[in-house]
């Protein structure tokens, strides 16, 4: 293969989500040379490319009926929050309206791209935007380089990367996918969702029908005061199963889900589903192409029938317009680094303490299962920790997963893919990568 160019740097992060960023913000603040490519042309990962939002969560639960969520999640990625609310794109964290979790971080989406790079630019972190990772290589148990490519660019001009350290914060594994080791590969992955906006919502009419209707929806017990503060309802649920009877309602869901957005009476809709075939992470490369291309035509056409059912049934809708829909699937579940630990379900559960903890972590096991309706939600009692162990590969040394690149189960994967306790994985594997040199 030849190379136009070629670059050297200390570490190189593969994969510009929030994860991705807070590990290279990290390992440059290690003192480490850092590069980070990003294959889309936009930093943000999840939040950016699939609208997640907002994020959750910070905290674990009070430790006492008098006392407030403990805040578990912080350095980098309570940094981003605290930016961002500066900056007027957060309110900073809220009480969950829901109660699913002790606190939500509402974010106006489309500043975060334009916040990401001047962070990282200020940090002194190199960015290479539109730069998809196609192959790598490595010698004995330490990886050597990667090779990106521009968008629509032949083989020939691509850049090859020598880096010391490698961090795989791409959500997918890539680098032990080109590096063709062994990677841990979902057995039946969680259902996807099309997340999309609707402006001019009368949040107000929701919240009245809430208030008549409690018990269709998921409310703690202080709701009324939550919501007022940032509006979040999950429920409909009889209003939904009515129209499942007449064979009116789009989605195969048994709920409305929707959180307020940057603007009044701007609601994010998290309600379409779709389910990827059975084996799709191991068809061929071409293969599983063409099935995730049904699945977004899948998943766009549930938006578009969406909207409309939204404005002719539910209160506060009718005069609402769609706003946004995200570029991309929101995909759950993906390739995992295979590490020198697995983190197992039962790990999170029991609250395990690890000796090698690098990060505390709270959310619950959220398993949205394919082929199914429902919502399945295990509520921890304690935090859980993260060890070292997970997030090194076991076959090369200077290799390390952040965020959803993690070495877990699938049920420890439904409680650590959310987006803080990415980032936090994301600042640890930084500072591992750099310290590794």
């Amino acid at each position: 293969m030849t190379h136009k160019t070629e670059r050297i740097c200390d570490v190189l992060v593969v994969g510009g989500g929030m994860a991705g960023c807070a590990a290279a913000i990290a390992a440059r603040r290690a003192g480490a040379y850092v590069i980070l490519v990003e294959s889309s042309g936009l930093l943000g990962g999840c939040t950016t490319q699939c609208m997640v939002h907002p994020w959750q969560t910070y905290h674990a639960p009070a430790e006492g009926p008098r006392k407030r969520p403990r805040q578990i999640i912080k350095g980098i990625a309570a940094e981003f929050a605290e930016d961002l609310k500066a900056i007027g794109a957060s309110p900073g964290h809220v009480a969950d309206p829901i109660g699913f979790v002790p606190t939500l971080t509402p974010i106006n989406i489309a500043a975060v791209p334009p916040y990401l790079i001047s962070k990282l630019s200020a940090e002194g972190v190199e960015v290479l935007l539109e730069r998809t990772a196609f192959w790598a290589g490595a010698s004995g148990d330490k990886v050597a380089t990667v090779t990106v490519l521009p968008p629509s660019i032949e083989p020939s001009h691509s850049l090859r990367i020598r880096a010391r350290a490698f961090v795989d914060a791409s959500g997918s594994a890539i680098i032990p996918r080109l590096l063709e080791t062994e990677v841990i590969v979902p057995g039946q992955p969680q259902a996807w969702t099309h997340i999309f906006a609707m402006a001019g919502v009368d949040t107000s009419a929701i919240v009245d029908y809430v208030e008549a209707h409690q018990g269709d929806f998921c409310l703690p017990r202080d709701w009324s005061s939550r919501i007022n503060r940032y509006f979040g309802v999950s429920g409909f649920f009889s209003l939904v199963a009515e129209a499942q009877a007449r064979g009116e309602f789009p989605c195969f869901r048994d709920r409305l889900l929707m959180f307020g957005g940057a603007r009044p009476g701007e609601v994010f809709i998290n309600t379409t589903r779709v389910s990827a075939p059975e084996g799709y992470f191991e068809m061929a490369d071409m293969k599983r192409r063409r099935a995730a291309a049904k699945l977004r035509a899948e998943g766009l056409l549930q938006v578009h029938e969406l909207a409309h059912w939204l404005k002719r049934n539910v209160p506060g809708f009718a005069t609402a317009d769609l706003l946004a829909v995200a570029p991309h699937l929101g995909v759950r579940e993906s390739y995992r680094l295979r590490g020198k630990y697995v983190l197992r379900g039962k790990d999170v559960i029991a609250g395990v303490q690890f000796p090698d903890a690098v990060i505390d972590a709270y959310y619950p096991i959220d398993i949205h299962r394919a082929g199914g309706s429902s919502l399945e939600a295990q509520i921890l009692n304690r935090p859980y920790q993260i060890p070292k162990r997970a997030l090194i590969s076991r076959d090369f040394y200077n290799l390390f997963a952040a965020g959803r690149c993690l070495s877990c189960d699938s049920t420890a994967f439904a409680s650590a893919r959310v987006t803080p306790i990415a980032m936090a994985i994301g600042e640890a594997v930084g500072f591992m990568a750099a310290e590794s040199i």
